[in-house]
C-alpha cells in the first residue's frame, strides 16, 4: 500500500510478522514513513482511526482470539466514504495442525454481523473465493477463502 502511495500501518499481534513486514518495507526502500508496523493486542490496542481503508486478513489463530470483537473494532476505525475489506481461510488447509470444523471456520452471515450498525454498509463483494496454492512441501492444494468488501456509508 506504501509503495502505491498510501499511508500504511501494519497491526498484528505476532512479533514475527511485524518483524517481516518491516522488512519487506525496508527491501522495498520504505522508510520514509509510508508504512509503520506495529506489535499489539487485539483489539485493546488497535491505532485510533478514521482510516480509508482498513483491511483484515486471516485473523484466524491457534491463539484465542475473540475473532468477532476486533471485526467490529475493525470496522469502527473506517471513515465514512472508506472502506473495510475482510479475508478468511473458509476451509482449513490440508496441511493445518490446527483442524476446524466447519462451525468454526468464519461465515458470510457471522462476519458481516461485525459491520454494526448494518445499515450503514454497503456490501459491494460478500462470497467464497477459491484459489490453487502449494502446501509447505511444494504439493498443489485448492483452498476456499471469505471475502468481504464494504464501504461505510454513514456512522
Amino acid at each position: 500500500m506504501a509503495a502505491r502511495g498510501w499511508r500504511a500501518i501494519g497491526v498484528d499481534i505476532s512479533a514475527t510478522a511485524v518483524a517481516r513486514g518491516k522488512a519487506h518495507a525496508e527491501a522495498a526502500d520504505r522508510q520514509d514513513g509510508s508504512a509503520e508496523f506495529l506489535v499489539a493486542e487485539l483489539p485493546e490496542c488497535m491505532p485510533e482511526g478514521p482510516f480509508d481503508l482498513v483491511s483484515v486478513f486471516f485473523l484466524q489463530s491457534p491463539v484465542a482470539l475473540d475473532r468477532l470483537r476486533i471485526l467490529q473494532a475493525a470496522a469502527e476505525r473506517v471513515a465514512v466514504g472508506g472502506h473495510l475489506l475482510v479475508v478468511s481461510h473458509a476451509t482449513a488447509p490440508q496441511w493445518s495442525e490446527h483442524r476446524h470444523g466447519p462451525d468454526e471456520m468464519p461465515t458470510l452471515d457471522g462476519d458481516l454481523a461485525g459491520l454494526a450498525p448494518r445499515h450503514a454498509w454497503a456490501v459491494r463483494v460478500g462470497e467464497l473465493r477459491t484459489r490453487s496454492t502449494k502446501g509447505p512441501h511444494g504439493e498443489g492444494a485448492t483452498l476456499d477463502d471469505l471475502v468481504i468488501l464494504a464501504k461505510r456509508l454513514h456512522t
